[in-house]
Parts: C-alpha cells; sequence; structure tokens
C-alpha cells in the first residue's frame, strides 16, 4: 500500500514537467518559423536558434534524468 502511495505521489509530481515539455514543443517550433520568416535572415543567426534548441534539449534531458 505505501508503494502504491508513493507511486501516485510520483504521478503527481511529473505532471507540471509533461505540461511544460507539451507547451515548449508547441512554441519553439512557431517561435523558429517566426524567427525565419524576417527576409533579412541570416546563416549565423540561424545556427544560434539552432544550437539553443539543442542546449535547451540537453539541459531538459539532464533535468528528467536528476529527477528520475
Amino acid at each position: 500500500m505505501l508503494k502504491l502511495i508513493k507511486c501516485e505521489f510520483l504521478k503527481l509530481k511529473r505532471k507540471p514537467l509533461v505540461f511544460i515539455s507539451l507547451l515548449l514543443s508547441v512554441f519553439m517550433p512557431l517561435a523558429y518559423a517566426f524567427f525565419l520568416a524576417d527576409v533579412n535572415t541570416d546563416v549565423d543567426a540561424v545556427n544560434g536558434v539552432m544550437s539553443s534548441l539543442f542546449q535547451l534539449r540537453a539541459c531538459l534531458k539532464n533535468i528528467l534524468n536528476c529527477l528520475f
């Protein structure tokens, strides 16, 4: 019974992470598309955006590894 209660609390703990990841998965591509809609975008700026997306992914992966 104690394991079941612990499992349920862990489920509640994960819910904000799921919500945040879903929110980011929707808004990050939209922000990227908005950024690329500018006709004066050069290659360095696009590489900077892609680099920041990979860094965000790595950061989220590290956070999830620490929690689980």
